[in-house]
């Protein structure tokens, strides 16, 4: 891929790849997509999200396993090369992830960028400090909440509701010593306080929904919280907050608006469960307060957009 001149040479080429779906997307979003991309204070997190948007409207109409040597995203195979350095390292074998016939292949992709790629790290400039208090949105199995206390955190709050990957989350917090920095909260994070369904999903152990009616699939009630409610329930001002938790960001930041408006924490929010959350969430958070910083990270070839904001 030649070298760009001009971060909008990328949207002006991508267009003869993307089609008439792929122009369509980008006019009918490119108002808050060029909103965005000057919220960013860097030119790397710039560039990335130009990236980004090119590869939302090449979906439209590609396949997207081309579409990577387009953009200049990880490779899967320089991925791969991460995940099996994870795979030989002790935290690997000590780390127990639910007992399903994927387990281990999701258990490294999510201890790969938790550990390795560090996804919850921008730079030096957003990353969890020594006496933060987290909230650890999407806990899965515990590899974000042991990389935090890692850290040095003093205490995080690890929201999950997957009843298997709670047992293992429980299980690895035991093992690793860490009850009395790391708790666990069986609730899922929302706009506001209620019982939803959760649902899980089927063939990949690190995914699952919160939805309001699971009728006709295998899901269970959850209780949800927000995070304006457990904030002042335990008389906490968190200094980071983490969300990974399947195109349930955007709710849960309606339901922290009290929290980011009055405290201004870091924020580590997974964007890429959405197209709509690539311009939806930094608005929101903007909008919330005008003062944070923006970046962005991407820690797999297909996956892993997170934003960070910085006060």
């Amino acid at each position: 891929m030649e070298k760009l001149n001009d971060i909008f040479d990328l949207y002006d080429r991508s267009l003869a790849f993307a089609g008439m779906k792929g122009k369509e997307f980008i006019h009918k979003n490119g108002r808050n997509i060029n909103h965005v991309l000057h919220l960013f204070s860097d030119e790397e997190s710039r560039y990335l999200y130009a990236q980004e948007i090119v590869y939302c409207s090449l979906l439209q109409i590609l396949d997207q396993e081309i579409i990577p040597s387009f953009i200049g995203l990880m490779t899967g195979k320089e991925f791969s090369n991460y995940v099996s350095m994870m795979r030989e390292s002790k935290l690997f074998d000590i780390l127990v992830a639910p007992d399903t016939e994927d387990a281990d292949f999701y258990k490294a992709i999510d201890m790969t960028v938790t550990f390795l790629l560090e996804q919850y790290r921008y730079k030096d400039i957003v990353h969890v400090e020594e006496g933060d208090i987290c909230i650890d949105g999407g806990a899965f199995i515990g590899d974000t909440a042991l990389y935090f206390a890692e850290k040095k955190a003093k205490k995080i709050y690890s929201f999950e509701v997957d009843h298997k990957n709670l047992e293992c989350l429980k299980t690895n917090i035991k093992n690793f010593q860490k009850q009395k920095i790391i708790d666990v909260i069986e609730k899922a994070l929302g706009s506001r306080c209620e019982t939803m369904s959760y649902v899980p999903m089927r063939g990949n152990i690190s995914a699952g929904q919160v939805v309001e009616n699971a009728e006709g699939k295998d899901g269970y009630d959850v209780e949800v919280t927000t995070i304006d409610v457990f904030c002042e329930e335990q008389k906490i001002i968190p200094n980071f907050i983490k969300m990974d938790i399947e195109g349930s960001e955007f709710d849960a930041l309606n339901g922290a608006k009290k929290t980011i408006q009055s405290y201004h924490p870091k924020l580590a929010i997974c964007i890429y469960h959405t197209y709509e959350h690539h311009w939806n969430i930094p608005l929101l958070i903007y909008e919330y307060y005008p003062e944070y910083r923006f970046y962005l990270k991407k820690s797999q070839p297909y996956g892993e957009t997170v934003l960070f904001a910085i006060a």
